[in-house]
């Protein structure tokens, strides 16, 4: 089962309530949802986000990961970013929390300071 979460690049919750509903109201709510390659763009197309957003995005995962007890792992779509800012339109060069040249972004940042304070 897909769940989106990023319809139109905004981002929002990381899980929909339903799909938590569904596995409780047929016995399995004892399992875990595994969030996997979670992240959202900050180039490439135009509903790429700012690195600001981004930030926001990864901020309010990572809060959902310490309160909601039925999240599992939370698993990053991409480290890095596979090219420059500009330098194409594949969104997938941009999901990264660390820029092509090695800087990293707020997001990265913050990952960084919750997992190795």
């Amino acid at each position: 089962m897909s769940v989106e979460s990023f319809a139109g690049g905004g981002g929002g919750g990381i899980v929909r309530p339903s799909l938590r509903g569904i596995m409780t109201a047929n016995g399995d709510s004892a399992k875990k949802i595994w969030i996997t390659e979670f992240g959202a763009p900050t180039s490439g197309t135009p509903d790429s986000v700012s690195e600001a957003r981004q930030l926001e995005i990864y901020q309010a995962a990572m809060a959902d990961k310490q309160t909601k007890s039925w999240l599992g792992p939370l698993i990053f779509y991409r480290l890095n970013d596979y090219a420059p800012y500009g330098a194409t339109t594949d969104r997938e060069s941009y999901f990264g929390a660390v820029r092509s040249d090695g800087t990293v972004k707020p997001s990265g940042a913050y990952v960084k300071s919750v997992l190795c304070p």
